[in-house]
């Protein structure tokens, strides 16, 4: 046995030394659940100061944005993105909707297909409950085999359109579950890795809507200028890459391949926006 997957984090130094002494049997691993964003835009009072006046108050509209969480139901540490294993024949997509809704009672309003962050990692842990359901030692916990897990995990980008008509309802698998401002979301969290794929997401369409936004205001500058365009440089508004469909840097870098490296001004701004974009 390697231990390893071509796509997946490698085992540690230590556990690839336990795995082979023991030998342990390999298997892989596969969940899939969502990112679900709802944002909403509520009032709030900003004091101001008029020339000779004393200070008054302002009612303005703020935009904020909410993040679903879950917090496991064996889990103490802090909270996570719903998700769970497929149902035999189940679409990843069918998957992520539906753990999302066992879970937390919220029926997302869109999902992107074409739009997740993933990552896939080894480690050594007890036999995946669907594997386990099979094996000639369920439901004996004190004999669930230890094994090597291949595991791969992929969020999908989804959406709410509201949150006053959501009900939030955990079920077994959680014991809580929270509607969170997208600038705690990130302290909520519980794994390092769920941070990292919740930063990758609000990056990339950022950059993604700036890169969109300057590829039309050039495009529009070459007919200002009545500039002949070749066949390979054309653009049209319908080609205009959705800025929400950009998650992963891989997607990331084969649209500016594919789109943007249409425009030469837009292909030299792109990593220099990729470097200036923060999170919030």
């Amino acid at each position: 046995a390697t231990y390893s997957r071509p796509q997946c984090r490698p085992l540690s130094d230590s556990d690839l030394k336990q795995a082979r002494g023991k030998r342990l049997v390999e298997t892989e691993d596969y969940s899939y659940g969502c990112i679900v964003v709802c944002s909403t835009n509520s009032t709030s009072k900003k004091e101001f100061e008029q020339e000779g006046q004393q200070q008054q108050q302002q009612e303005e509209q703020v935009q904020q944005t909410y993040i679903l969480l879950v917090k496991p139901g064996k889990a103490s540490g802090g909270y996570a993105f719903p998700k769970g294993h497929p149902d035999p024949g189940e679409k990843m997509e069918d998957c992520a909707k539906r753990k999302t809704r066992e879970e937390t009672g919220v029926s997302v309003s869109g999902l992107l297909h074409n739009t997740y962050s993933e990552r896939s990692y080894s480690f050594i842990g007890k036999l995946p409950y669907d594997g386990w359901k099979s094996h000639f030692t369920y439901p004996d916990e004190t004999k669930r085999p230890e094994v090597v897990v291949h595991k791969t995990k992929r969020l999908y980008f989804a959406w709410c359109s509201t949150l006053d008509k959501v009900q939030l309802r955990p079920n077994s698998d959680t014991c809580n579950v929270v509607w969170v401002p997208l600038k705690e979301a990130e302290n909520r969290l519980m794994y390092q890795e769920d941070k990292d794929m919740l930063r990758e997401l609000f990056r990339t369409t950022q950059v993604a809507a700036k890169l969109s936004s300057l590829q039309k205001d050039i495009s529009k500058e070459y007919q200002r200028e009545n500039k002949s365009v070749s066949d390979d440089t054309e653009t049209h508004e319908d080609e205009f890459y959705d800025p929400k469909e950009i998650v992963t840097s891989d997607a990331l870098d084969f649209y500016l391949w594919r789109e943007v490296g249409k425009l030469p001004q837009v292909r030299k701004e792109a990593r220099h926006l990729m470097q200036d974009t923060v999170f919030y």
